[in-house]
């Protein structure tokens, strides 16, 4: 009798130490051995197919939110110079850091800072172009409505005529 209930009390608790170690090696070799089939079973052509759609699928995501972005920076006026610009995204996906918040800090970028926002969205440099020129190839890229020329009326020290384009 006392054998009886020892031997009982062994099997029920190797049997739940067997089911603990069978799950554990369940969970270790099933993800590996799904991946497997599946590799066997799908043609190489559609998993590579997959990814260049996954890839594609990206762009249009990133293109989507830098249109809406640039949608949204075109309905800002001057007499908006401190509510937020909308970012872009960069080529790579990422948020550009050095894009300015607001209106009033795009205009009062300098002449490095709007190099290094050109090369951040790959938009070419021209060293004979001037900041103006610059500034209005970054306005365009991102969508703000304005154009920058130098005042007609004196010569430029710096402090450039805003036109809406």
């Amino acid at each position: 009798m006392i054998k009886d209930e020892l031997y009982e009390r062994i099997v029920e608790q190797l049997g739940f130490y067997v089911q603990q170690r069978v799950k554990e090696r369940v969970e270790d070799l099933l993800p590996r051995r799904v991946e497997e089939m599946l590799r066997a079973q799908v043609p190489s052509g559609l998993a590579a197919e997959l990814l260049e759609h996954r890839r594609q699928l990206e762009a249009v995501k990133l293109s989507l939110y830098n249109s809406e972005a640039r949608r949204e920076n075109s309905l800002l006026k001057y007499e908006h110079l401190h509510q937020p610009l909308h970012p872009l995204l960069r080529p790579t996906g990422e948020p550009c850091l050095r894009f300015p918040a607001t209106l009033a800090k795009f205009f009062a970028m300098t002449p490095e800072e709007v190099h290094a926002l050109m090369k951040d969205y790959n938009i070419p440099i021209n060293e004979a172009d001037t900041t103006e020129r610059n500034l209005n190839k970054l306005m365009q890229h991102i969508g703000i409505a304005f154009q920058m020329v130098p005042s007609p009326t004196k010569p430029f020290r710096g402090q450039p005529l805003i036109t809406f384009a």
